[in-house]
């Protein structure tokens, strides 16, 4: 098993070598060290639910973080899928690592994949960007195999300390949040029968960095403890497909 600090490291250097190769103030923002650890804590909370090996979707996968992840834990044993609607050269140093097989995305909802062809598919902060979240699950349903699993990460949550602050401020924000209970629901209602859920991301991992990486001991101990975790900014939802309730 990869250990949490040498994923760490081979994440954070993959930010600075694609920052090399093209600046993105989006990548400057989210390879700081406080949001690389966090992206390697969540990944670390989702494995256990990853099989020893297999096929996998990762669905709006951007410059696919959690790809290099799996591709770091599991090597070859994964074959990685990405989807999303960027061009096919956007995060080459990311895709090379995680050994991505991309597809740009040409429809808002449909997906370009066989019926059963992926084992898992992680969409991380993916859901609250789609135009049709129930239609959008409907097609990870299809594409996953029989008892395959979906893991959705940083889900913004409806009651987050954080969203409540930005649209008081006029930051940006997202315009579609989540409950658990609601998310919970959706899934059910989208052929997902839910097996792990929690809350994530009390203290901001990008904005106010320095802030937010000292207090990390905050942010571990909020996320446990109720009812203080309610008020996390981001949600976390594993679900198992069923063909019946």
């Amino acid at each position: 098993m990869t250990s949490l600090d040498e994923q760490f490291r081979t994440l954070s250097g993959l930010y600075r070598d694609e920052q090399v190769r093209r600046p993105d103030r989006y990548l400057a923002e989210h390879g700081d060290s406080n949001s690389v650890r966090r992206q390697v804590e969540i990944f670390a909370r989702y494995r256990p639910f990853l099989a020893e090996s297999g096929r996998m979707l990762d669905w709006g996968c951007n410059h696919a973080p959690d790809s290099c992840l799996v591709a770091g834990e599991y090597g070859d044993r994964y074959e990685i899928h990405g989807c999303d609607f960027r061009a096919e050269d956007s995060f080459a140093t990311f895709w090379r690592h995680a050994n991505l097989r991309y597809q740009k995305l040409r429809h808002i909802y449909e997906l370009p994949y066989a019926d059963g062809f992926f084992d898992v598919v992680v969409g991380s902060a993916v859901l609250e960007h789609t135009a049709m979240d129930y239609e959008s699950l409907k097609q990870v349903h299809r594409v996953l195999a029989d008892q395959g699993v979906l893991i959705v990460t940083y889900l913004p949550n409806r009651w987050s300390w954080t969203e409540f602050v930005a649209r008081r401020m006029k930051l940006d924000c997202h315009e579609r949040l989540y409950g658990m209970a609601e998310t919970l629901r959706l899934f059910r209602h989208s052929g997902f029968r839910p097996i792990y859920s929690c809350y994530h991301q009390f203290t901001p991992a990008h904005r106010l960095h320095a802030f937010s990486e000292r207090l990390g001991w905050l942010n571990r101990l909020a996320e446990r403890l109720w009812p203080l975790n309610r008020l996390c900014g981001t949600l976390m939802v594993v679900g198992r497909k069923v063909n019946e309730m």
